[in-house]
């Protein structure tokens, strides 16, 4: 019993690995995932931020900024409906205006 070959012969006449070839685009991501990566990793320094802090407060963070997002969010949606107040009523008078001025 022979093992299967690693390598195989296409077409072109060039051998080719049989793993899976990468996508066409991951050189280009990777270089942008790694520019992120340093201008982030550069604010987050400028800021004091240490990779050890944050790993080991990484469970402190999420909770962090899930109480920021909540925290926002409560106070944005006392003033949309504040303005909602106005802005809807108008809105529709608008579209009101326009489906009666379609049907003279």
């Amino acid at each position: 019993m022979s093992a299967e070959p690693r390598c195989r012969e296409m077409t072109d006449g060039l051998r080719h690995d049989t793993l899976p070839a990468m996508p066409p685009d991951a050189l280009k991501t990777a270089v942008k995932l790694a520019i992120a990566s340093l201008i982030v990793g550069l604010a987050l320094s400028f800021f004091g931020v240490t990779p050890q802090a944050l790993l080991h407060s990484f469970g402190r963070t999420v909770v962090d900024i899930y109480d920021a997002v909540l925290s926002f969010l409560t106070w944005a949606i006392k003033y949309v409906l504040i303005g909602a107040v106005v802005v809807v009523p108008i809105w529709l008078a608008a579209v009101l205006w326009r489906l009666a001025s379609r049907k003279r």
